[in-house]
């Protein structure tokens, strides 16, 4: 893609995500008197903003910001279930408790499993 379309994209994205923002503030700003029909509304606006805007970022190699300016997503860190066996509060000043279960990013929990804290898939 020629830097020519990926700032018409970007452009094109931030307009769309400005879009989504103010549409979803008038639906959170909703007060609680409002009629379900004005709820519903919001909410189907809200909606359709978000679909456009996905559309339009699907269509970009490098998500927008709000600011309009290009950043590298980083990919999606995979997540791992376990158990935790120690509380990694002290050595890793992490808030769980030993027996608790989470779901942490996949390198943070081989670490934790490698120092006998954490139990993947237990």
């Amino acid at each position: 893609m020629s830097n020519k379309n990926n700032n018409a994209t970007a452009e094109a994205a931030v307009a769309l995500q400005q879009d989504y923002d103010t549409k979803l503030e008038v639906l959170n700003g909703l007060p609680e008197v409002a009629t379900a029909e004005e709820k519903q509304s919001a909410q189907t606006a809200v909606d359709d903003a978000k679909v456009l805007l996905d559309a339009e970022l699907s269509k970009s190699k490098a998500p927008v910001t709000k600011a309009g300016t290009d950043k590298v997503k980083a990919e999606k860190a995979k997540l791992v279930k376990g158990k935790f066996l120690l509380s990694p509060t002290g050595r890793f000043g992490l808030a769980y408790n030993a027996g608790e279960l989470a779901e942490l990013e996949e390198k943070q929990a081989k670490e934790l499993d490698e120092a006998g804290y954490f139990k993947i898939g237990g």
